[in-house]
């Protein structure tokens, strides 16, 4: 009995490790996803388009999420039994945890549930190879290649949805609660105030520039 407890502290150390990742990299996503979203009014969107240190956050938050979702979904397909240190939290041999003679075989993850998630996983398997190209060349080795065909980010989004899915079942059927995803104090909330602000700044000083100009018929 001792020894399922410990395995069980175990796992709960593991989803732990993977929702704060998984958290990392849903920030950086919405950030990224608010910066590069239409605005129907110009003052907003020149802020957004114009604005240096935007356009910088743009890069550094994509470079974020890529980094965090790397660390998921990295996995040695010629070597798929060797195991190493930016290994460790990849979801395919989490996933194999659970299957027979797997470290966390005892807790009934459905084999459905299983075959489930792999599937998903070979579905979405190009759209990890550009994440993980993104990663390997041009963030951690920083080398000049260029990637083509850069994954679009509402692609993006399903890898997050694959481990949402995989997060809830094991704390609904293992851990008996729920797990809410939604995000609390989020830096995006602020950033959108930010921007707002600045708009309106810019509206406030065009109105006092056409005022000035009227004042000396200009």
């Amino acid at each position: 009995m001792k020894i399922k407890i410990d395995i069980k502290e175990k796992l709960e150390m593991e989803i732990s490790r993977i929702n704060n990742i998984l958290l990392n990299a849903q920030e950086a996503f919405l950030i990224v996803e608010y910066l590069y979203g239409y605005e129907e009014d110009k003052d907003l969107y020149d802020i957004k388009n114009t604005n240096d240190f935007l356009g910088y956050s743009k890069y550094i938050y994509w470079q974020v999420m890529v980094m965090e979702l790397s660390k998921l979904f990295k996995y040695n397909t010629s070597k798929p039994d060797k195991i190493n240190s930016n290994d460790r939290f990849n979801l395919r041999l989490f996933i194999n945890k659970f299957k027979p003679k797997g470290e966390f075989h005892h807790f009934k993850i459905s084999n459905i549930k299983l075959k489930e998630w792999i599937h998903k996983l070979d579905h979405n398997e190009e759209i990890i190879k550009n994440i993980l190209t993104q990663r390997n060349k041009l963030y951690a080795h920083e080398e000049e290649t260029l990637i083509k065909n850069i994954v679009p980010l509402h692609q993006i989004k399903p890898l997050m949805l694959i481990v949402y899915d995989i997060l809830k079942e094991i704390h609904h059927t293992i851990f008996e609660r729920g797990i809410d995803f939604t995000p609390i104090n989020s830096p995006v909330i602020n950033l959108k105030v930010i921007v707002n602000n600045l708009a309106k700044y810019k509206k406030i000083k065009l109105n006092e520039y056409k005022s000035l100009a009227d004042d000396y018929g200009l």
